[in-house]
């Protein structure tokens, strides 16, 4: 009886871990399709934590993001922290995207190339773009 006890046990335990992640076995759990800009850019950041290419791929337009690299390299965002989101008409490189958002993100890399400086806070943009009714990331860079 024991034993059918452990079992039993092993096998509620695993499916609480399958509940609490994201889809396919992703670490981090994908944010409502009605998510604010700043929810799927710290999605993102959690998912390059995490390590987690697949949910950086689907937070990303089109099935890529430009994160995927960070991913693959192992690099991370420590302390990352939203300052801001600002609309199109506030940052208006990217008008060509119906509604472009940019949302700036400081934060420590780690595990960067040397374009980064290691151990030091940058900021960041995310670029965001509505996809069906839900932000996706499209680009980034400094700034």
């Amino acid at each position: 009886m024991r034993r059918g006890n452990a079992v039993a046990a092993a096998g509620l335990g695993l499916l609480l871990l399958g509940a609490c992640s994201g889809p396919s076995g992703s670490s981090v759990a994908m944010p409502p399709p009605d998510a604010s800009p700043a929810h799927v850019v710290q999605a993102t950041i959690d998912a390059v934590n995490a390590g987690d290419l697949e949910m950086v791929r689907r937070l990303g337009q089109d099935g890529g993001s430009p994160f995927e690299i960070w991913v693959e390299t192992g690099a991370t965002m420590r302390d990352a922290q939203i300052l801001q989101t600002l609309s199109e008409s506030d940052y208006n490189e990217y008008a060509f995207y119906q509604d472009a958002v940019n949302v700036q993100v400081s934060f420590i890399p780690e595990g960067t190339d040397e374009s980064m400086p290691a151990g030091r806070s940058i900021t960041w943009g995310f670029l965001l773009t509505d996809v069906s009714g839900s932000w996706r990331v499209f680009d980034s860079g400094q700034g």
